[in-house]
C-alpha cells in the first residue's frame, strides 16, 4: 500500500496519511461538506509563507508557476507524480490540465488538492479561477485530473 515500490519510497506511510483523514472527515466532514477543499486553500497559504515566497517575488505567470508544478509535488510527496498540459486559449480564459498519477490516499485528499490547485492559481495572480475535476481513481479513473480555467 505505499505510492510506488521503489525502495526510496517505502519509508512513506500512506496508511496512516489515509487513517488521518478518514478520522478528520468522520470528526468534521459531515457537518462541513467543504471543509477539505478549505484545508487545500490553507494549505497554500502555510507553503506560500516558505517555499512559494520565492516564487511570488520572482512574480511568475499562472502558465510559469503550473509548468513548476512537479517540482512542488516532489518537495512534499514521496511518489506518484503531476503533470501539466499546455496551456490553451478559448476567449478571454486560459485552459490547463493537471494530472496526477500514482497518488491513492482518499478521495479528501483530492478534493483537499482541489482546493489547492484554485488558491495557488490565484495566488499567482489568475483571476476569476475554476477548477472542474476530470477524473479521480476514487472513481474509477486511472488519474486523477482537473481541468483549471481562469482570466490573466
Amino acid at each position: 500500500g505505499m505510492f510506488t515500490s521503489s525502495h526510496a519510497n517505502r519509508w512513506y506511510p500512506v496508511e496512516y496519511m489515509r487513517e488521518i483523514y478518514h478520522a478528520v472527515d468522520k470528526a468534521f466532514g459531515g457537518k462541513d461538506p467543504g471543509l477539505f477543499y478549505e484545508l487545500g486553500r490553507h494549505g497554500v497559504e502555510v507553503s506560500i509563507k516558505g517555499f512559494l515566497r520565492f516564487l511570488a517575488r520572482n512574480l511568475m505567470s499562472v502558465e510559469q508557476l503550473l509548468k513548476r508544478t512537479n517540482a512542488f509535488w516532489k518537495n512534499y510527496h514521496r511518489g506518484g507524480e503531476i503533470q501539466t498540459s499546455r496551456v490553451s486559449k478559448k476567449g478571454n480564459r486560459r485552459i490547463l490540465n493537471v494530472t496526477i498519477k500514482g497518488f491513492n490516499i482518499a478521495r479528501h485528499a483530492c478534493i483537499e488538492l482541489s482546493g489547492y490547485i484554485e488558491c495557488l492559481t490565484r495566488k499567482a495572480g489568475a483571476k476569476d479561477v475554476k477548477v472542474a475535476e476530470k477524473a479521480c481513481i476514487h472513481k474509477g479513473d486511472d488519474v486523477c485530473s482537473w481541468i483549471i480555467s481562469w482570466e490573466e
